[in-house]
């Protein structure tokens, strides 16, 4: 009679299952994380991303807002000086005023 005392290709096959089953379970909890942390980041980009939209909305109305003031301005008639005219006459005065000094100082350093 034959009485087998260990089944030790039983006891093989249920441990190697039972370990398969425990890496399947760190393999799905680890794919969760993953898919919670690239859902956050999505969310974070999405919330990014309006908060460009709201900034280019509104860099857009401030510009049309500066457009229509200084179109106004340009319409307004030819006596009125536009602000965008005034800078120019602030840069144009002190180079003549350079361009003017230069002879005068050629005929010091001449004598």
């Amino acid at each position: 009679m034959n009485v087998p005392l260990r089944n030790r290709i039983a006891k093989a096959d249920q441990y190697r299952t039972e370990l398969e089953y425990r890496q399947s379970q760190v393999y799905l909890e680890e794919l969760k994380k993953r898919i919670r942390i690239e859902v956050r980041n999505a969310a974070f980009a999405l919330e990014q991303g309006a908060s460009r939209v709201d900034a280019a909305r509104t860099a857009r109305d401030l510009a049309q807002k500066t457009l229509d003031i200084t179109s106004g301005n340009r319409s307004s008639g030819p006596d009125r000086i536009s602000r965008r005219s005034q800078p120019t006459m602030i840069w144009l005065w002190p180079s003549r005023l350079l361009y003017r000094r230069r002879p005068t100082m050629k005929r010091r350093v001449s004598k």
